[in-house]
């Protein structure tokens, strides 16, 4: 149960979040389907759902397969769990640093569509350098944290969060995974400040931070009661 709860979350988390630097998409570009990001973060996440890489794939689109060149680098990981498969529910597993071709085949109607992009997978990086939260200190040595609260409905948070050298926050947000469905609701959080946490069942900090390049990388904090 725990390892099927880890593959869920996992894809629930890149929904929210697409890890790299957004891009304006053109009026041009409006109907074709593309990659948009091509990095794949070894040692933060153990899979990344296909939805984090594509844009534009059409809502009545069928996936019929999802096929990775390098099983070393990369691996496909089934997260269906019996229901139809989409880019939603299959994910990339990093494996170790390198390249691999991703490869997906879709239809929509009778039409059979292949879009391809060379992925690489490089380590994360571990910007976050010292991390309180409600004045206590958490070990920062994972890339991203489970925190217990009680009661944590009703109960405000303050995160104190100290970057390494050449980083620096690019916005941090307070997310609500809706259980069982996730929902766009969001609150920007300030470091530093107290905030008042959502009425939800499931809830998590993204905090995007953002190195002298442009780089963008994300650490989350799950608040679990």
């Amino acid at each position: 149960m725990k390892t099927s709860f880890k593959k869920i979350l996992a894809v629930v988390m890149t929904v929210f979040i697409l890890v790299g630097v957004a891009r304006p998409i053109s009026a041009d570009a409006a109907a074709k389907v593309f990659f948009y990001e091509k990095t794949v973060w070894l040692g933060q996440n153990t899979s990344w759902a296909i939805d984090g890489y594509i844009t534009n794939m059409p809502d009545k689109a069928k996936l019929v397969s999802v096929k990775v060149s390098n099983k070393k680098v990369l691996s496909i990981d089934d997260c269906s769990h019996g229901e139809t498969k989409t880019i939603h529910n299959q994910a990339v597993v990093p494996k170790k640093v390198g390249k691999s071709k991703l490869t997906i085949v879709y239809k929509v109607g009778s039409k059979k569509k292949t879009i391809s992009a060379t992925l690489t997978v490089k380590k994360y990086p571990f910007p976050v350098k010292a991390l309180k939260i409600n004045g206590k200190k958490i070990n920062v040595k994972e890339n991203s944290i489970h925190y217990f609260m009680d009661n944590y409905k009703k109960s405000n948070i303050k995160l104190n969060v100290t970057v390494k050298k050449g980083w620096k926050i690019f916005d941090a947000v307070l997310v609500d995974m809706g259980v069982p469905q996730p929902k766009t609701i969001t609150k920007s959080v300030k470091n530093g400040k107290s905030i008042k946490l959502l009425k939800s069942n499931g809830q998590y900090i993204s905090i995007t931070l953002m190195d002298k390049n442009d780089k963008m990388i994300t650490y989350q904090i799950f608040i679990n009661k």
